[in-house]
């Protein structure tokens, strides 16, 4: 049974929560968070067999989160809506974990989808909450010293001081006029994308935590997925750089035969994609081994 819900956050925000039922026996609440210019609906696009569905079909009970203004947790930035990077580290999944934690369903764990990962990993790193386990899905964070290709970060940095220039001359990030996906992105938050990669930090604008140096406290089984498709956004490599210090973690290849996946999954399809739904079952298998019924 689908259920919606609402979380409150610290500054007052609402965001919009979809829960799907677990069956059988309930292992705990499985939190998922989706990537920019896109929302949670991405966790449903491969159907019931899809991450969301296979979760569910194990026992989790499954929250699809929509950060600020982003679908269900409006305003969005054509309604006035603005955030940071920090304020969804800060704030958005602290809020988010904290309901999982207080409707008392047992273990909580998150799944996010690029943006959804960092941020989560930042949140983790910085000791504003904890979980039982985090999966990166394509998660990565763009910095010159993490991409030890030499036309990635030619192309990276092209590409991410492109994005915040557009931000600024709008407003906010045209993505539904420039046919990039169904959500638009704030201009602060854009800023903040750019300014990782100009100052090579992972950071909050004030300078306060260094989310990288964090990463080695975080205690939380970590399962890191790359597809063999996603040249640029999560490019492996850099991928694999960024997530290193983490104390308890593996990572897994998904396409070309890895994880069951033949072909090669896209940035976007590694979620999305009905093809790839062997390896969100192996996902499935291996958050059952890293968090045990109780």
């Amino acid at each position: 049974m689908d259920e919606r819900r609402t979380v409150t956050t610290a500054d007052g925000w609402t965001l919009g929560v979809h829960v799907l039922s677990a069956e059988g026996a309930r292992r705990g609440v499985a939190l998922l968070l989706h990537a920019m210019m896109v929302d949670g609906r991405t966790f449903l696009m491969a159907g019931d067999s899809g991450l969301a569905g296979t979760l569910a079909a194990v026992g989790w009970e499954v929250w699809i989160a929509d950060f600020r203004g982003h679908a269900r947790s409006g305003p969005t930035p054509a309604e006035g809506g603005t955030w940071t990077y920090e304020d969804l580290v800060m704030r958005d999944v602290p809020a988010l974990v904290a309901a999982a934690r207080e409707a008392g369903r047992g273990p909580v764990v998150i799944l996010g989808h690029s943006l959804g990962g960092h941020v989560s990993a930042a949140t983790l790193a910085a000791g504003l909450t904890e979980v039982d386990a985090l999966v990166l899905l394509a998660a990565n964070i763009w910095r010159p010293s993490l991409e030890p290709s030499r036309g990635l970060r030619l192309a990276k940095g092209l590409a991410i001081r492109g994005f915040a220039a557009t931000a600024r001359a709008f407003g906010r990030y045209p993505t539904r006029r420039l046919g990039q996906g169904p959500a638009e992105e704030a201009a602060p938050y854009c800023a903040d994308l750019a300014r990782f990669w100009t100052s090579d930090a992972w950071n909050p604008r004030d300078g306060s935590v260094d989310w990288s140096a964090g990463l080695p406290r975080v205690q939380a089984s970590v399962l890191q997925l790359h597809a063999t498709g996603d040249g640029l956004l999560g490019a492996e490599a850099s991928a694999r750089a960024w997530a290193r210090p983490l104390p308890n973690l593996t990572s897994w290849r998904v396409g070309q035969g890895h994880s069951g996946v033949a072909g090669d999954p896209t940035h976007v399809g590694l979620v999305t994609s009905s093809a790839c739904v062997p390896a969100h079952r192996l996902v499935a298998d291996w958050l059952s081994g890293a968090v045990p019924k109780r």
